[in-house]
């Protein structure tokens, strides 16, 4: 026998304000040049709407919808990916940074973890290590930042990251790795958006406080700060661009 799920419509009615308000906001910002991604909108509309604030009921219905767009966010990136366009020194220059950001996070994870302040290493490094490029790619796209030699460079370390706080963990090797193929300031805007976090540290801190290998509190602090990443990394970024970098390159 099928179990029936019975969604409030009160409930429905707000998710689907949430999402509306969400990108309306969005667009009349990006309208004024200020770049305000929607995912952080709709998951701060979310926190506003939960069950810890204004008390909207999350049942399975809902929760079924949420782990759905969580995946779907997850692979986004993979829509914009060329393979043959980042082979070579992009993909290269992505693996090692990615593998320089592992050992990164995992050190000052395993500090963490032996001072007390966090429960396991694993989880803690994991989500420091992670990278959020398939939130980014709207943006990207919209600035003309997907069809430019930055941009070749920014797909590959963030397919690297995405399928492999922050900005001293993603954020170093960037610096480091790319001098002879970028500038000083494409580097720095290149550092801050693969440093920005979001979908795999929703994921990963779920999954770690559930089973008790880390405490509300700082999963709370990771989502804040990945939260921060994805509103403010990006935007910076883009400005160190700039639209003659962009409209140069694409030329």
């Amino acid at each position: 026998m099928l179990a029936t799920v019975h969604v409030a419509p009160g409930t429905f009615f707000a998710i689907i304000a949430a999402s509306a308000v969400a990108a309306t906001i969005a667009a009349v910002a990006g309208g004024r040049g200020v770049v305000i991604p929607v995912v952080v909108l709709e998951l701060l509309l979310g926190v506003l709407l939960g069950p810890q604030l204004l008390g909207l009921h999350v049942n399975q219905f809902i929760q079924f919808f949420s782990d759905l767009g969580l995946g779907l966010l997850f692979f986004f990136a993979g829509y914009e990916i060329d393979i043959n366009r980042i082979i070579g020194q992009p993909l290269r220059l992505g693996l090692i940074g990615w593998l320089i950001s592992l050992a990164l996070a995992y050190a000052i994870g395993g500090a963490l973890a032996a001072t007390g302040i966090v429960l396991s290493l694993l989880y803690t490094g994991s989500a420091l290590a992670t990278t959020a490029i398939g939130t980014l790619i709207p943006i990207l796209s919209d600035a003309g930042e997907l069809r430019t030699r930055f941009g070749t460079y920014l797909l590959a370390a963030g397919a690297v990251g995405e399928f492999g706080l922050f900005l001293v963990v993603r954020g170093t090797p960037a610096l480091l790795l790319y001098r002879d193929a970028l500038g000083a300031r494409d580097r720095a805007a290149l550092a801050l958006m693969t440093s920005t976090q979001l979908p795999l540290v929703l994921a990963i801190t779920t999954l770690a406080t559930t089973s008790d290998h880390m405490r509300p509190s700082t999963a709370a602090a990771l989502i804040g700060a990945a939260v921060l990443s994805t509103l403010i990394f990006p935007l910076v970024g883009l400005r160190l661009r700039g639209d003659a970098a962009v409209a140069a390159e694409g030329a």
